[in-house]
């Protein structure tokens, strides 16, 4: 039971000379030798103000307040959160983080602390002392008479923080601040370890790639990061470049490596074997020095992995973003995104590095089609529906629709690929350009020959096919193109329209903006010229799979699993050896549980199970 609200903020060390959380991930940061706190600004909302807390009056403070009987309030919990954890081991019952709560409720263009009191509050007051004081210990700041104006900035941003918490709370639902808790604790309470060997093994294999190809390439590092270069040497070489149009409306080489034209450059076989070799070498290299997420990530596992964690345990965080995209979806963090490892361990062996603790392994549960599921609901496409209610081959029936002939798993594989990139990816409007380089893409990562099976015309095909099966669907875009002229896109919708007609399903339309079942709520700017119906109904089903996913998450945390990591829509948990098979049972009943603000929603749960996360695929 919750009986104190408190307000942390933590004031620590940082130089100019490398250690700052701008060059160091907050781990590498909090677990440094070079870690001192300065003071802590503490705010107990039944106090009449904030006061600041010596280092030396931390520890007996935080044990003065009862971990189980506290809410801590945070502007970014994960630093300050990670302090307490880390550092004094101390993790409240409940931790908010009122950047989350900005991020997720508002639409600033900044969202520091200083930014948000601003926009809430119409002033910051947060002073200049702060660039003032880098470099200097607490010791320094006294010597150079600045600890007064210091402990006043540090006791304002508690406040500042205090007050944006209780603006905010009254819109933010108490089933979302359960959310925020989960997400933090992924972080801040670290459970997963990480195997270091396999990662640096992992990282000189990468390392000896790039340079094996480098030197088969027969050029220069500097031609492969520089554009110009890259693009004189193909030339050099009889190959035609292919544009496009950038962002900012500039014609550009497809030198990105989800362009078409890089995956062609890869398989170029229009010259002689030696060109043809140089020029495949020649993009192999590219991709290989340019695309270094990869290798940036397995270091920064290692990195992380080795620091002093408690009884030298290899831990490895998971920092997860609330409210990080539009539609409330998590993101990743601290520069180690774990949303999107690879799938394919031939590719990868980042997943295989994420270790159940002893005595533990790891649950997966990955629901099923979810959008496509939630897009055939909402759009009432009820044969659709149906296939998956029965459990049947949605993906290969499609194709064999596309095809006109029958498709199956076992025997048309390609053919079904195809199938499944339509139903997974064409219900948001997407055209047959946009479609057929989506397929090529996606069939060049998976190792998929397209020759003679898949061109723009079959392209336009299955689009017009998608298009007339569901026919539904396709209806909706139109109906939420009204809903954007009626409602959201205008500042004065029409307010005696009836409650059917603001409403579809779950979801209630309003002037710039959509409200969710969960009682949050999309945003958007009105008079917005990029908004089109299919692109609401996108943010709408992305929205809703997230609440279902989390919603389970919520209520498996309730039962005592131990949630470690979200990605997409799959959910990670951290069980005893013991109770592998009772959770598997738990968890697959919560997963496909109906939710009641979608009746009817057929959920399908993919259960995997491993003493790594690679295994659990």
């Amino acid at each position: 039971m919750i009986k104190n609200i408190l307000v942390l903020d933590f004031e620590t060390f940082y130089d100019k000379e490398g250690y700052s959380l701008r060059t160091l991930s907050t781990p590498e940061y909090i677990l440094s030798p070079k870690f001192q706190v300065l003071n802590l600004a503490v705010f107990d909302l039944n106090w009449p103000a904030p006061k600041i807390l010596m280092p030396s009056e931390i520890e007996p403070f935080l044990l003065n307040y009862p971990a189980t009987e506290t809410l801590a309030v945070s502007h970014n919990a994960l630093f300050d959160m990670s302090i307490c954890s880390w550092r004094y081991d101390w993790v409240p019952a409940r931790m908010v983080d009122t950047l989350g709560m900005v991020r997720s409720l508002r639409s600033f263009k900044r969202n520091s602390l200083g930014a948000v009191a601003k926009e809430l509050f119409g002033h910051d007051s947060k002073g200049d002392v702060l660039p003032k004081v880098i470099g200097l210990d607490t010791q320094g700041i006294k010597n150079a008479g600045l600890w007064p104006d210091f402990c006043t900035y540090a006791m304002n941003d508690a406040r500042l923080c205090s007050q944006i918490y209780l603006k905010l709370l009254p819109e933010f639902p108490v089933e979302e601040q359960k959310v925020m808790d989960l997400v933090l604790r992924c972080a801040v309470e670290p459970v997963l370890h990480a195997d270091v060997p396999l990662l640096q093994t992992h990282l000189d294999e990468l390392r000896k790639r790039k340079a094996q190809l480098l030197r088969e390439s027969g050029y220069g590092r500097a031609c492969l990061m520089s554009t110009a270069q890259f693009r004189e040497a193909l030339e050099d070489l009889g190959v035609e470049i292919k544009t496009k149009l950038s962002a900012t409306n500039k014609i550009v080489p497809q030198f990105s490596k989800t362009d078409p034209f890089m995956a062609e450059l890869l398989e170029y076989d229009q010259e002689d074997d030696d060109t043809n070799y140089k020029v495949q070498t020649l993009a192999m290299a590219r991709l290989s020095h340019r695309s270094t997420i990869e290798e940036s990530r397995c270091q920064k596992f290692i990195d992380i992995a080795k620091l002093p964690w408690p009884d030298g345990q290899p831990l490895l965080p998971v920092p997860l973003r609330f409210g990080g995209a539009h539609t409330g979806r998590l993101s990743g963090e601290w520069g180690m995104n774990l949303q999107n490892l690879p799938r394919d361990k031939t590719k990868s062996k980042l997943r295989s590095a994420l270790l159940a603790p002893p005595g533990h392994k790891l649950i997966t549960a990955d629901l099923a089609q979810i959008e496509a599921r939630i897009v055939a609901t909402m759009c009432g496409q009820n044969d659709l529906l149906q296939q998956f209610r029965a459990g049947t081959d949605v993906y290969a029936g499609f194709a064999s629709i596309v095809f006109q002939r029958p498709i199956t798993k076992q025997a048309n594989p390609h053919e079904r690929f195809l199938g499944k990139t339509a139903i997974l990816g064409l219900g948001y409007g997407c055209g047959a350009e946009r479609f057929y380089k989506m397929v090529t893409t996606q069939a060049h990562q998976a190792g998929i020959p397209l020759e003679g099976l898949f061109d723009p015309e079959i392209a336009q095909k299955t689009v017009n096919t998608y298009r007339s099966t569901f026919s539904k669907i396709a209806a909706k875009w139109r109906y939420l193109d009204g809903k954007l002229a009626q409602f959201i896109n205008t500042s004065n919708p029409t307010q005696e329209a009836a409650w059917d007609a603001k409403t579809w399903g779950p979801v209630t339309f309003s002037s710039g903006r959509i409200g969710l079942p969960n009682g949050m709520a999309l945003r958007y700017t009105i008079g917005d010229q990029s908004l089109y119906g299919a692109r609401l109904l996108e943010n709408v089903v992305q929205a809703l799979a997230r609440i279902v996913v989390m919603q389970a998450a919520v209520r498996l945390a309730g039962q005592g699993l131990r949630f470690v990591l979200q990605a997409h829509d799959e959910l990670v948990f951290a069980v005893p050896d013991d109770q592998v098979e009772a959770a598997k049972k738990t968890i697959e009943t919560e997963m496909i549980r109906e939710p009641a603000w979608l009746p009817g929603l057929p959920l399908a749960v993919e259960i995997g199970t491993g003493h790594n996360y690679g295994e659990c695929k």
